[in-house]
């Protein structure tokens, strides 16, 4: 079974599903400078981990019913970050996170 990832639409701001073509637009802004300065680990990371994360998240929703978000400018269609849970096995926990694009 495929689970459909909502796609939730505000006046300013669009959450929809990953797509690979979002990858380059990540990286720049998780190479921002200090755009990671609260999280673990601190190395912007390489555009091979980038698409790892955006393969995991699409798992992660095929899992678990919910996950991360592309959150996208409605003005420009801009990737602008990401909202959303992720649940942390380690802990039997669920994580509210989110990066927002310091240009923004």
């Amino acid at each position: 079974m495929q689970i459909k990832i909502p796609t939730i639409t505000s006046g300013l701001l669009i959450l929809r599903p990953w797509v690979s073509e979002d990858a380059g637009a990540l990286m720049d802004i998780l190479h921002e400078k200090d755009i990671l300065q609260y999280f673990p680990n601190q190395s912007p990371p390489s555009r091979e981990k980038v698409d790892q994360y955006i393969s995991h998240h699409l798992a992660h929703w095929e899992e678990f019913g919910y996950g991360h978000w592309a959150n996208i400018s409605r003005e420009d269609q801009q990737l602008i970050g990401y909202p959303g849970l992720e649940h942390l096995p380690e802990l039997n926990e669920t994580e509210v996170a989110y990066l927002i694009d310091k240009r923004v």
